[in-house]
This record gives structure tokens, C-alpha cells and sequence, in this order.
């Protein structure tokens, strides 16, 4: 029991470590407001059923400090008013249009598909897809913009703060950033050509429109359910440079609304972020659940209390990082780990029946 109590501890410093150089980086975007509107950049949205949800965004999209833009809206056959809220604000702004979805393709997943559409109908320098329920500050092209020209990239992607709202939200949701922060430096991202170092969030895509119409990266993916992380990989084995940041109150989201919405929607990638290893994942939360107790039989219980200081302080440097509530996050700890398990064993029984459920729409995996 020994040797696994030090893999346990060896593995969460490791992570600690990760977090602390996360911490010292912020890869969080910078605010650079005012920006010359000097390129056009085509702000791409996928909608399926999004009318509570779109006109927020719309509106966001209309007060941006960077001017120079145009909103399509690719309407994926919704069943709500989806397209008359879309044709509304195309009515009220020239900037904006809307298009309406066709049928979806054998081989084709629905929203690939949509950016795929979309893109062909874009004439900026740079195509920014953003998703439907996202929430923008009004300075966020401005500051993507120049991030992205400044670090000379082809690909940006955010993840947007969270929002949660119900206890269901809070048991799940912080799953997605404890992850990626504690796992993986994302100045690595920029840094290093590994695909290795990958991780991608489709609701925020930013492109050099040159270098998406030469390979039309959507359509490359077509079939993955998990097309961001996918589309990040192949641009890093083709050599370009990606980055990928954290929102920092620019770009927010209520993701899932309610403890089983949640499950279903990260039980769909949680395995791609293990690169897409079973066996890692469930390695994973072996370690990650009984990591307390094994290093407490395997060694004494001062050193359990000493790894429980080092989680609850990740936790806090996590939270920071990803504008949630500290507090909040080390009472729902306990819940959030118990998702966890949940979240993995339906993403892992969904890719043993090659199946998942999504927006109305079975996917194959």
C-alpha cells in the first residue's frame, strides 16, 4: 500500500504544481478596449432552440466597442422562435443576417455542420464562432483581436466563466475547470507544439479566416462530437499556433441548467479530455476519489491531512482562476467529486454503445 499512497502524492503534486503555474500565468484574456476597427471579423452562431438564450447575445454582440462586424446566425431548424428572433435583429441592424439550416448530412454532426455553413457565408479576416447561450463583455472582439494578432495565432479558443445558478449546477459544473487546471498548463498550449498539451472550448473559436477557408477545419471534424479539441489537434500537427484562455469576465455562460442536464452534457467529452483513454480516465478517479484514504493506510494520518491542505488549496487557486465562488467550491467538493464518477461512468457507457443523445439528435461516437 505503500508504493501507491507515494504514486497518489507523487501524482497531486504534480498537479499542485500545474496549478501554481497556471496561478503565476493567468491565462486569463486581457482587457484591450477601443481597438481600431480596422478588419472585419465575422461573429459565426450556431442556434438550435436557443430563444431564451439569443437575444442576450445579440444584443451584447450590438454594444461591442469593435465595430467593424458582421453576425450570422445559422438556425438549426429550431422548433422555437429562434429564426424570428434572428430575423428581428437583422431588421434592426444591417450588420446582422441569419440563414436558414438544411438538413443535416450523413456523416455530419449538427453543429460542425452549422460553422461549416456558416463560414462559407463569412467575409471578415477573422471568423469568431461563438455559441448561443454565451454572455460577451463589451469589449471582448477588442481584446480577442489583439491577443490574437499579438501572439501571432491561427486558432483562440476561451472558456467562459460559469454561471451556476442551482445546487445541481454547482455539483457538476466545476468539474469542467478543476480538470483542465489542474491537469494540463495552458501556457503550454501556445508554447508547445505537443498535441498533447490540447484543450478547446467550442462555445469561443476564434480563426485566421485565410487559414479556416484553406482547410475548412469543421469539415475535417465532421463526425466527432467533440470537434474543438479535435480541431485543435490537427491544426498543431499541421504547425500552427494555438492558445487557449480562461474568459475573465468577458465571456460568461450558464452551461447547463439543472444537475442532470449537466451530466448528459459532459458525460459527451469528459473521455477526450484523457485523450480519449478509458483506461486513464477511470485511473483517473481512482486516484482522485481514494486518494485520502489510500495515503492515510499507506502511510499515517498526518500525511492524509497534509494532502487534504494541498487539495483544499488548489481548490482555492481553481476557483480564482476561474472567477467561481471559493467557498462555494470547497462545500460542494464532496458533490463534485460524486458528479465526477457519475459524469465518466455515462460518458464511458455511452462510447460502449458507440451513442450519444444531444440537442434531440443521436450522435454516433
Amino acid at each position: 500500500m505503500a508504493w501507491l499512497a507515494s504514486f497518489i502524492a507523487g501524482f497531486l503534486i504534480i498537479r499542485f504544481l500545474v496549478v501554481i503555474l497556471n496561478t503565476f500565468t493567468f491565462p486569463a484574456l486581457k482587457i484591450k478596449s477601443n481597438r481600431q476597427n480596422s478588419f472585419l471579423v465575422s461573429i459565426l452562431i450556431p442556434a438550435r432552440n436557443e430563444q431564451k438564450n439569443l437575444p442576450v447575445l445579440l444584443t451584447n454582440l450590438r454594444n461591442q466597442d469593435y465595430k467593424n462586424i458582421e453576425v450570422i446566425v445559422y438556425d438549426d431548424q429550431s422548433s422555437d422562435k429562434t429564426p424570428e428572433i434572428a430575423e428581428k435583429f437583422s431588421k434592426l441592424d444591417s450588420r446582422f443576417s441569419w440563414i436558414k439550416g438544411e438538413d443535416l448530412p450523413v456523416g455530419w454532426i449538427g453543429k460542425s455542420f452549422g460553422c461549416h455553413l456558416l463560414a462559407k457565408k463569412a467575409n471578415g479576416k477573422f471568423f469568431m464562432f461563438i455559441d448561443a447561450d454565451v454572455q460577451v463583455g463589451p469589449g471582448l472582439i477588442s481584446s480577442a483581436i489583439h491577443y490574437f494578432d499579438s501572439k501571432h495565432l491561427k486558432l483562440l479558443s476561451i472558456f467562459p466563466d460559469q454561471k451556476m445558478l442551482s445546487a445541481g449546477e454547482k455539483s457538476t459544473v466545476p468539474v469542467m475547470h478543476w480538470i483542465l487546471l489542474t491537469l494540463l498548463p495552458l501556457i503550454l498550449i501556445r508554447k508547445s507544439r505537443l498535441v498533447s498539451f490540447s484543450a478547446a472550448n467550442g462555445q469561443f473559436m476564434l480563426f485566421d479566416a485565410l487559414n479556416y477557408n484553406r482547410y475548412h477545419y469543421h469539415e475535417l471534424v465532421k463526425n466527432h462530437p467533440v470537434e474543438d479539441i479535435m480541431i485543435m489537434k490537427v491544426m498543431k500537427k499541421l504547425g500552427f499556433r494555438t492558445a487557449t484562455l480562461l474568459g475573465n469576465n468577458q465571456i460568461i455562460c450558464r452551461m447547463y441548467h439543472g444537475y442532470k442536464d449537466a451530466l448528459q452534457g459532459f458525460s459527451r467529452n469528459i473521455v477526450d479530455f484523457f485523450g480519449g483513454s478509458i483506461f486513464i480516465l477511470v485511473l483517473y478517479n481512482f486516484v482522485t476519489t481514494f486518494g485520502l484514504v489510500i495515503i492515510a493506510i499507506g502511510w499515517n494520518i498526518y500525511f492524509s491531512i497534509a494532502y487534504l491542505i494541498i487539495l483544499l488549496t488548489m481548490r482555492i487557486f481553481v476557483s480564482w482562476l476561474g472567477k467561481q465562488s471559493i467557498i462555494g467550491n470547497i462545500l460542494y467538493m464532496l458533490p463534485v467529486q460524486i458528479s465526477q464518477l457519475a459524469i465518466s461512468f455515462l460518458s464511458i457507457r455511452n462510447r460502449m454503445r458507440g451513442l450519444i443523445l444531444w440537442k434531440g439528435r443521436k450522435i454516433k461516437i
